[in-house]
């Protein structure tokens, strides 16, 4: 889900720094929006969604897995009042 939500931002931020470098082709975050949308049609904000799922998961796995570990440790030392 993360992937799915912040993958356009991903490749709106990228198009920008590598105009930046460039030919300064985006004034700012919604023109390179307008401008990606209208050229390349919506589904391109999504380009490369497999490599960044692939790169988000490790990621989301050891997030997960420490998250749960220290719960259950937590949960399982005694109280003090």
């Amino acid at each position: 889900m993360t992937a799915l939500i912040s993958l356009p931002a991903d490749n709106i931020k990228t198009k920008i720094q590598k105009s930046l470098k460039l030919d300064k082709t985006y004034s700012g975050i919604f023109d390179c929006f307008v401008k990606t949308v209208s050229r390349e049609g919506p589904l391109s904000l999504w380009t490369g969604f497999p490599v960044y799922l692939l790169r988000g998961t490790p990621h989301s796995f050891i997030l997960i897995t420490t998250q749960s570990y220290l719960l259950n440790l937590y949960r399982s030392m005694p109280q003090s009042h």
